[in-house]
C-alpha cells in the first residue's frame, strides 16, 4: 500500500499509550515511515539556517503566530506555561512545514506517523485555558488547520487509567511531579477540551481507538481505516 505523502497524528491524555502505538504500528507496517529519518535531517540544519527559515515561515503565517499569542494573554492568571507552550505549536507547524518539504524531496511515498503533532499542542494550550477563552481557541484551530496531518488518531482513556501508567513510568514529566490527586483532577477537566477540539475537527477524519484496548487490535484497525480509503 503506497499513498504520496499521507499523514497521520496521534493525540490524546498523557499516558492512552499514543507513543507506544506509533512505534507498533511503524514495526509491523514496513508501509509506514516514522518521523525518526526526520528528525537526522532536521537536526543537521545549522542553527542559522533554521532560524532564517523559522523566521520566513512567522511572517509567511502571522496571523497563526498572533492568535496563539492571544490566546496565551486570555489565560489567567497570566504565566509563562502558556506562553512556551503557545511557542510550543508554533515550533511543531514550523518542522511540519520542514518535514512536507523534505518528504517531497525525497520522494517519500510511504505513510507518516507523528507521536505527537499539532492537535496535540493545541490541546496543551488549552489545559489552562478557560471557557472565556474558547472562542480564540476555535480561531486558532481554523487557522492551523493546514498544518494538521491528514488523518487524526484519537486514542481515549479513562483519566484514572492514564494517571496509574503515568506514574508507573520511568521518566519524569510535569504531571509525575504533582500528587496522584491533582493529576487525575488536571487530566479529567482537560480530557473535555479533546471533546471540544473534535467537534472544531469535525470535518478531518478522526479515526477513535481505545486505548485500555488489545494493542494488535488497536493497530488493524487503523492499518484498516487507511486501507479503505485506497481502494
Amino acid at each position: 500500500m503506497e499513498r504520496s505523502n499521507l499523514s497521520i497524528e496521534f493525540f490524546g491524555l498523557p499516558g492512552a499509550g499514543k507513543t507506544f502505538l506509533t512505534k507498533k504500528l511503524a514495526d509491523k507496517y514496513d508501509c509506514y515511515l516514522s518521523n525518526n529519518e526526520f528528525k537526522a535531517y532536521y537536526n543537521n540544519i545549522k542553527y542559522y539556517s533554521k532560524l532564517i527559515h523559522f523566521f520566513v515561515f512567522l511572517i509567511a503565517n502571522i496571523k497563526m503566530a498572533l492568535i496563539s499569542l492571544i490566546y496565551a494573554l486570555t489565560v489567567r492568571p497570566l504565566n509563562l506555561y502558556s506562553f512556551k507552550r503557545s511557542f510550543k505549536l508554533l515550533k511543531i507547524a514550523f518542522i511540519i512545514s520542514l518535514f512536507k518539504k523534505w518528504s517531497s524531496k525525497n520522494n517519500a511515498n510511504k505513510i507518516i506517523i507523528f507521536d505527537q503533532a499539532m492537535i496535540q499542542a493545541i490541546w496543551s494550550i488549552s489545559i489552562k485555558g478557560s471557557s472565556s477563552s474558547r472562542a480564540v481557541l476555535s480561531k486558532l484551530l481554523r487557522e492551523a488547520d493546514r498544518w494538521i496531518s491528514d488523518k487524526a488518531v484519537f486514542v481515549i482513556i479513562n483519566p484514572q487509567k492514564a494517571v496509574k501508567r503515568l506514574a508507573a513510568r520511568d521518566e519524569g514529566t510535569i504531571f509525575e511531579k504533582i500528587n496522584a490527586k491533582k493529576t487525575f483532577k488536571l487530566l479529567k477537566q482537560s480530557n473535555g477540551f479533546f471533546n471540544y477540539i473534535l467537534d472544531i475537527l469535525s470535518s478531518k477524519n478522526i479515526i477513535y481507538i481505545d486505548g485500555d484496548g488489545d494493542i494488535s487490535n488497536n493497530i488493524n484497525d487503523i492499518h484498516d481505516h487507511i486501507r479503505s480509503e485506497d481502494k
